[in-house]
């Protein structure tokens, strides 16, 4: 499966977009299996953040169009595969991916966040808050907190054998629908005080403060703080099964992601 290789004969001046659909989405199902997108999905996606990913032509090379930098972008992500591999799978070079994969990343956030992750408003912590009480019994609470490790290392040729691998923990607070609220790729946990007693709940993974619920410990627990536990458990499962969701349809939370030192925190 290939296709666009610079210098390729099969490039056209006027069909570069439907060389791409023929190429590589010949058959049913293809947008969603490679891209992790449906065909409708990707055209939207394509408007949003197709001009910021558009190039100028030049004297020296026609630039890859917007269509396929948004298609090699999205396929680094499904897949978590390696440069070679997708420079492969494209005709196109590694160079060139190293380079394409942060843009499409970078169009991606800024052309999305205000409507996915937009400023939470009182009105909004208010229906997460009642999400919570209604579905998993749990009153007060605006938000499950949960965090993953992605694992990241350098392209070949980047940094020294010992510094080439790292890993950034990704955080988030999802709603009672496993929806994300925040997120934050750094360790550093972010603190909301308020005058209303709400808090968020989490797992054993983070420090108990006022403005955060973890489980009882201790090997003899209290009827009611087992009860209290199984409380906290159903509310935090939301956001466990909302990194569940990210790993399952984006293969690079799946393994060892190849990216570039300074990249590592955006991608």
């Amino acid at each position: 499966m290939y296709l666009l290789c610079e210098g390729d004969p099969r490039r056209s001046e006027s069909d570069l977009y439907q060389q791409l659909l023929r190429d590589l989405f010949v058959e049913d199902g293809s947008f969603w299996r490679l891209l992790g997108l449906s065909r409708s999905q990707f055209d939207e996606l394509l408007n949003r953040v197709g001009e910021s990913l558009t190039l100028q032509d030049t004297n020296y090379r026609r630039p890859i169009p917007a269509a396929v930098r948004l298609c090699i972008g999205l396929r680094y992500l499904r897949s978590g595969n390696n440069f070679h591999n997708i420079a492969e799978t494209f005709r196109v070079a590694q160079s060139s991916v190293c380079k394409i994969v942060p843009q499409v990343v970078a169009a991606l956030w800024e052309g999305l966040k205000e409507e996915f992750l937009s400023p939470l408003d009182s009105h909004r912590w208010r229906s997460v808050s009642d999400g919570f009480r209604t579905r998993w019994d749990f009153p007060l609470c605006c938000g499950a907190l949960d965090g993953r490790q992605v694992v990241l290392r350098a392209p070949p040729r980047y940094g020294a054998p010992g510094q080439r691998a790292a890993s950034v923990v990704l955080l988030a607070v999802v709603d009672s629908d496993s929806r994300f609220l925040v997120v934050e790729s750094s360790c550093r946990g972010a603190e909301r005080r308020g005058t209303q007693p709400h808090v968020f709940v989490s797992d054993e993974t983070f420090t108990l403060r006022t403005t955060v619920m973890r489980p009882y410990t201790g090997q003899f627990v209290s009827p009611l703080k087992r009860i209290f536990n199984r409380r906290l458990a159903r509310a935090h499962s939301a956001a466990a099964d909302a990194f569940r969701r990210l790993a399952s349809h984006w293969g690079l939370y799946r393994r060892p992601a190849e990216v570039r030192p300074e990249w590592q925190s955006s991608v």
